[in-house]
């Protein structure tokens, strides 16, 4: 089940930043994606830091609810890790938000519907334009983070300095992966701080090292991959993950089906998500071909396999439910009758709007069954089943 965001490029993207010196770090929130309290237009939004994305996105909803109107606006065609394009408003020149301490401003900022990928929470992405020629310090344990003009020595005692090459608003990095005894990936990846999976395998890359054969596997389906649509994939379980000096052991990976986008490409063999670099403190200094990384205190917690069967994106404040976005081929849930796109309305006979954004994120904490409330075709049923034994 996969959620990205990485964006085809439109055209090269400029900002600036007031003068005005930030404080080092300021608060961040963690849960699957770093999101970053704004200001657009003095109102107060969550945007995703996506590392994926060329663009500062601005989500369609959010845009419409804050009756925010922009003159210089034209349509264009978009691609992303969805299997295939979407036609979008763009924002020309107009964009405009501020993010601690600091006033930011795109040349080009589509407005996406991003909520039915990353739900009612994100209010928009920050990508590379805006903060790429800066030096991003992410805390993830401590949930911090911090855009510096320079990196001092003090600042990375004790990381290890990683090269990176820095090109067309994208971060790419060398990486090796022992999938199986005799079956190694190794070449250049996205770093996607959009991506809150761990490894992702483009269907290039799948094609060339022979991934599609290796077994077992847990294919699933999203309805709502990314921008351009859905997306399909394979997880499997991987030996050995190197990262410069670093080795993750057994990490859970996957591998894409798409046809088209960025997880597709034959430049790069995949993507980077948080899965991997939250078990950093890191300072990414991509204008000087730099990534320092320093492991954390979850470096060596494992890759746990899912056991939920599909997942679920809240969306209580726009449509009052969350909706089923994915589902494991072959799943209890599936076996069930849980289909994509129901709208699950209460959970274990609690209503869904009950939860709060930090509630839903744990809200199978502790559960080995559940049985689910669904709206259909504006039918009511409840569907139960058990939570699936791990499988990789």
């Amino acid at each position: 089940m996969r959620k990205h965001f990485l964006i085809a490029i439109l055209a090269s993207l400029s900002f600036f930043a007031s003068a005005q010196e930030p404080s080092k770090y300021f608060p961040m929130d963690f849960y699957r994606h770093l999101y970053l309290n704004v200001t657009v237009e003095g109102r107060e939004a969550h945007f995703a830091l996506d590392t994926g994305a060329p663009y500062s996105i601005p989500d369609s909803t959010f845009v419409a609810r804050e009756g925010l109107q922009y003159k210089n606006v034209f349509k264009a065609r978009m691609g992303g890790t969805g299997n295939g394009k979407a036609t979008v408003r763009v924002i020309n020149n107009e964009f405009t938000y501020s993010m601690g301490g600091r006033q930011y401003k795109s040349k080009i900022s589509p407005v996406v519907q991003l909520k039915e990928i990353l739900g009612d929470y994100a209010d928009g992405l920050v990508g590379l334009s805006e903060v790429g020629d800066a030096a991003i310090a992410i805390d993830y344990v401590n949930g911090r983070i911090g855009f510096w003009d320079k990196v001092e020595a003090k600042d990375v005692e004790g990381y290890t300095a990683i090269p990176v090459e820095y090109k067309d608003n994208r971060i790419l990095l060398p990486i090796r992966v022992q999938v199986r005894d005799g079956i190694t990936v190794e070449g250049k990846a996205i770093m996607d701080l959009g991506n809150p999976y761990s490894i992702d395998f483009t269907r290039a890359a799948a094609d060339k090292f022979g991934l599609l054969a290796v077994k077992p596997v847990l294919t699933s389906s999203m309805a709502a991959g990314g921008i351009g649509g859905g997306s399909s994939s394979g997880d499997f379980r991987a030996q050995r993950a190197e990262i410069g000096p670093f080795a993750l052991d057994a990490p859970i990976v996957a591998y894409s089906f798409n046809t088209e986008g960025a997880l597709a490409d034959g430049k790069w063999i995949a993507l980077l998500g948080n899965e991997i670099w939250s078990r950093f403190d890191m300072v990414i200094d991509a204008a000087h071909g730099k990534l320092y990384l320093r492991p954390n205190a979850t470096f060596a917690d494992p890759f746990d396999c899912p056991v939920k069967g599909f997942s679920a994106t809240y969306r209580t404040q726009t449509l009052g439910c969350w909706t089923v976005n994915s589902l494991y081929d072959g799943s209890n849930a599936q076996k069930a009758g849980l289909r994509g796109g129901d709208r699950i309305v209460a959970v274990n006979g609690r209503d869904v709007k009950t939860y709060s954004h930090e509630a839903y994120r744990t809200w199978s904490d502790g559960l080995q069954s559940v049985t689910l409330t669904v709206l259909r075709d504006g039918q009511e049923q409840e569907i139960s089943f058990d939570f699936d034994e791990p499988k990789l």
